[in-house]
């Protein structure tokens, strides 16, 4: 029974002016809701813009901002590394000139000791010597004098050429070291604002080079008399197979 009335309830509620009354609400409801929509989507898209207008103004601060730190970083590198590179620029070429002198002295040094080296020899061998009066002790005693004379004087002109040669070779490493130097001050200067520490510290890697120094290896050794007499011995046996084969 209830649901007969309910349908009839219905069926009376879908009558003609209760269902053009019906429409009527929804129009209106739908207008309104339209309305609404539209402000929404007003409001919506003001925020939008005041969004992008703000991602502007930061991409804006941003790039003033980098702007800014990279003029900083080169004025910085325009102020201190004139200044450091001039300092060790300095120190170096005191260094250069230093070894350079050194090298000259040595070198003198050696021709010096050399030179009498040489003039002992031929004393030695144009010597007049009595050699009737002298006994064979003695000829020996005066042969190994003169020997041992001329291998002191060619050891030291040995060891001061050696000394000569390595100031030479520190000389050499300084004005390596004042170009690498240069180099890593021009590329800063160029590039300064945009480069990062560890181009810094790449370009200037090479300026205080970590080798060994020419004199923190051991002292090369002059050739001994033994090894001459060997050289000797192989030319000689290499001069008789030569004949032989003739």
């Amino acid at each position: 029974n209830e649901n007969e009335t309910n349908k009839r309830k219905n069926v009376k509620s879908l009558e003609p002016n209760n269902y053009v009354e019906h429409i009527i609400q929804l129009e209106e409801r739908n207008s309104i809701l339209t309305l609404q929509l539209e402000h929404y989507t007003q409001d919506l898209n003001r925020k939008n813009a005041i969004i992008e207008k703000n991602v502007k103004q930061v991409n804006s601060l941003i790039s003033e901002n980098k702007e800014l730190r990279s003029q900083v970083q080169q004025q910085r590198i325009d102020e201190k590394i004139p200044t450091y590179v001039n300092d060790v620029k300095s120190d170096l070429a005191s260094d250069d000139k230093h070894f350079i002198l050194m090298s000259i002295i040595w070198s003198i040094a050696g021709v010096f000791f050399g030179f009498l080296a040489v003039i002992s020899a031929f004393f030695t061998l144009y010597m007049n010597l009595d050699l009737k009066n002298l006994t064979n002790l003695q000829l020996i005693y005066i042969f190994t004098r003169g020997l041992v004379g001329i291998a002191i004087l060619s050891w030291l002109s040995y060891i001061c050429l050696s000394n000569s040669k390595k100031y030479t070779h520190e000389s050499i490493r300084r004005k390596d070291r004042r170009h690498a130097l240069m180099f890593g001050q021009v590329f800063l200067q160029i590039y300064g604002s945009t480069a990062t520490k560890e181009d810094a510290i790449e370009v200037f890697k090479d300026w205080n080079i970590s080798g060994d120094s020419a004199f923190s290896g051991q002292t090369e050794q002059p050739p001994s008399f033994a090894s001459f007499l060997n050289t000797i011995k192989d030319k000689v046996k290499v001069t008789g197979s030569d004949k032989e084969t003739d």
